[in-house]
């Protein structure tokens, strides 16, 4: 991929790096470092300059999104849906109800 050779192939979505954060300013910093010259997206997801995708997520997002309580997690998805940086207070709102 780094070679001077001509590439048949692009970068997708379907190839993507996660990255944990683990806190708000981790990933307000991380966004603004990636977007400056990519692209947002919805959910937490971003594109870097040269077309690769990543994932911001936090150390909870698992327990946010645990459907044991099927209400509490719809919750936090509608929010995360109307999100593109992820707001890590907002969701956790959500959760509490």
């Amino acid at each position: 991929m780094d070679s001077g050779e001509t590439h048949v192939f692009t970068f997708s979505m379907a190839t993507s790096f996660y990255v944990y954060c683990k806190d708000q300013a981790e990933i307000d910093r991380l966004w603004k470092a990636v977007t400056s010259r990519g692209k947002e997206w919805p959910c937490g997801w971003m594109e870097d300059e040269y077309n690769v995708c990543w994932q911001t997520v936090t150390k909870d997002m698992d327990m946010l999104f645990d459907n044991s309580d099927p209400e509490r997690a719809y919750r936090v998805m509608q929010e995360l849906y109307k999100m593109k940086r992820i707001d890590i207070t907002t969701l956790r709102r959500a959760y509490e109800g």
